[in-house]
């Protein structure tokens, strides 16, 4: 995640900030299933890594996403919005984690993990196509 973050913010991209969070959300959903699948500690690590990547390139690309889409007198209500919604995600993930690595496996886990996070992948895309943000935030008025 540090690699990615710190990155980003050294180099400049042509590439879309819309493709950057479907690209880095698709490395965090292959993260975790590679790591499901990986027979060995050291191949569910590298996975891990890939994962990681993927999701520090999608803090920084939803972030900037958020600050070029967003009205300036609204950046607060949204960055607080989207900070509440993935705290309150993380943290049913938690609950519901633990009862099914009881029941299944921590295999299971990251396979059960990577589905959801490739299947938000896919309503990302299709929500962000054809949309780009504006280079420059909206003045407020």
């Amino acid at each position: 995640m540090i690699v990615a973050s710190v990155g980003m913010s050294l180099r400049s991209t042509t590439v879309a900030v819309t493709t950057l969070l479907v690209v880095a959300w698709l490395a965090t959903g292959i993260g975790a299933i590679a790591t499901g699948l990986a027979p060995l500690l050291l191949l569910a690590a590298a996975a891990q890594c890939i994962g990681g990547f993927g999701n520090g390139v999608e803090n920084v690309a939803a972030d900037t996403l958020i600050q070029r889409a967003v009205p300036r007198a609204m950046l607060g209500r949204v960055f607080g919005l989207v900070s509440t919604a993935g705290f309150a995600g993380s943290t049913l993930a938690y609950a519901a984690g633990g009862p099914l690595l009881d029941l299944t496996s921590p295999r299971a886990v990251f396979l059960i993990a990577g589905a959801g996070i490739l299947a938000v992948t896919v309503y990302l895309w299709l929500a962000l196509r054809g949309t780009a943000a504006p280079d420059h935030p909206t003045p407020p008025g």
